[in-house]
């Protein structure tokens, strides 16, 4: 009887001692990885130039990518240069859809579009290239082709600025964004080295 009884309860015991301990470090890994999160926006925040806000949009941006807690600091590099990279694509993809609108933009506002459209496509293959810069160690590369990436938002803006009949820019919000992900990819592969 007593064989029954341990052999009717010890499974389920040791399903459930070992789903304690598999939480439990789960739980150490995912505390390990957001104190790692957490220190690098820090840094990143009391760095010099960089504004006011900047941890808040950096934990938000690090943590909205579930490999960020089980990453290294050069993987929390590379996950910033992917999140720049994949935010310009959708950028560049509103663009083109902007385009199409034959009615709503007037001939000097596509042709800031235009441009913003080719700057983002050479930013893009700036962050491949820097991307895989930064995998191979080259991080003075990495950091050249990204601070090339830095300029396209503000550049896209100032399209519109500078000719008054293209309206103001409807890709003000999106441009905001891009600048700091390029702020912050760039600053990873400086402080890297």
């Amino acid at each position: 009887m007593s064989n029954r009884f341990f052999s009717e309860f010890s499974l389920p015991l040791f399903f459930f001692t070992f789903s304690l301990i598999f939480l439990h470090v789960s739980n150490a890994k995912s505390h390990k990885g957001r104190a790692l999160i957490e220190e690098t926006c820090k840094q990143y925040s009391e760095s010099p130039g960089v504004p006011d806000g900047s941890q808040k949009f950096c934990l938000t941006t690090l943590e909205s990518v579930k490999k960020s807690y089980k990453a290294s600091f050069k993987g929390l590099g590379l996950i910033s240069l992917e999140l720049t990279k994949t935010n310009m694509t959708h950028v560049k993809a509103y663009v083109k859809k902007l385009l199409k609108d034959k009615k709503k933009f007037n001939k000097y506002a596509k042709m800031a579009l235009k441009d913003c459209r080719d700057q983002y496509s050479d930013a893009i293959y700036n962050i491949k290239y820097a991307k895989m810069l930064f995998k191979k160690k080259d991080y003075g590369g990495a950091n050249a082709y990204m601070s090339a990436v830095l300029d396209t938002p503000s550049d896209c803006e100032e399209g519109f600025s500078e000719n008054s009949r293209a309206g103001g820019s409807p890709l003000t919000k999106q441009n905001d964004i891009l600048n700091k992900l390029a702020g912050l990819a760039i600053w990873f592969t400086a402080v890297i080295r």
